[in-house]
């Protein structure tokens, strides 16, 4: 385990499994869920996520799910692993990661595509974590190692605590429509009425239920905390086109910056990929921002 922290921000992680974080505080406050203490099995041992093993975690070489983990490309079908869970969130999250590079207050790692994978193209993941005041900074840097151009994407998932009440706002101009699968879109993104209240700043009730992508028209995410008197903002490079938001019946909820719609690499006409040329890179950036509400 990696502990980083300045006079504001204190977070840990763990590069032996998936280079994920396990707790996030900021002035004495948790943010995340605490996960230091849960079980987190090697990657050799672990073909299917269980519980909460982490606070956040990485998605490469893809966001989301792929349904039936069915990957298609020009003409040819792949099969990745976990097909029972549509491929969900990559094949990294699990993986050990090779640290390149600590300080007090910044880390990387590394990461080849793992042994044994299925995925068609070769990648090089860099991950590089630092905190600055109360900024806490996240980079993937995704590199196609193949002679060919490929299907690769990204992105993070961070689960934030509830607290006494959370309120998101979120700049989205569509919602991408589902049907019964939950996350496989089956169409383009089109506003609603979910789109129009996340534009107004959302309640994150722990009674309703959202598992939806989102197509972003801004690149911040907002979310406060009243009672507590705190206010986040998620500001995303541009490369994160998409958003993904979980609100389960837990005591957390997930916001997902994302490279793509959820199975954006399992439909062959789907103008919403972006392939990587061979050794070109993408860069996926997020930074989290913590502030006072003053009344």
């Amino acid at each position: 385990m990696v502990k980083l922290e300045n006079h504001c921000l204190s977070i840990w992680l763990d590069p032996s499994y998936g280079a994920s974080t396990l707790a996030l505080e900021w002035k004495g406050q948790s943010i995340m869920p605490d996960c230091r203490n849960q079980f987190r099995s090697p990657a050799a041992g672990l073909t299917k996520r269980v519980g909460l093993p982490e606070a956040s975690f990485n998605m490469v070489p893809w966001s989301g799910r792929i349904l039936d983990g069915v990957l298609l490309d020009k003409g040819k079908t792949y099969q990745l692993d976990r097909a029972d869970e549509h491929a969900i969130h990559g094949e990294v999250w699990n993986q050990k990661w090779q640290i390149c590079q600590q300080s007090e207050n910044q880390l990387s790692c590394e990461l080849q595509r793992p042994l044994g994978s299925r995925y068609p193209w070769d990648y090089h993941v860099e991950y590089n974590v630092s905190i600055n005041e109360s900024k806490l900074i996240n980079k993937l840097t995704i590199t196609n190692t193949t002679d060919s151009e490929g299907l690769i994407g990204g992105g993070f998932h961070p689960y934030f605590l509830r607290k006494t009440g959370a309120v998101v706002t979120i700049k989205t101009e569509g919602q991408y429509p589902t049907g019964k699968i939950a996350g496989i879109p089956t169409g383009e993104a089109i506003m609603t009425p979910l789109c129009e209240q996340f534009r107004r700043g959302l309640y994150m009730d722990q009674g309703q239920l959202i598992d939806d992508s989102f197509l972003l028209t801004d690149r911040t995410v907002y979310v406060e905390w009243p009672n507590e008197k705190l206010k986040m903002t998620l500001t995303l490079s541009e490369s994160l086109s998409h958003f993904v938001v979980y609100n389960p019946a837990m005591d957390w909820f997930a916001l997902e910056p994302v490279s793509h719609a959820n199975n954006v690499f399992g439909s062959f006409g789907n103008t919403l990929r972006k392939p990587i040329p061979p050794h070109g890179s993408l860069d996926l950036e997020y930074v989290l921002e913590f502030s006072e509400i003053l009344l």
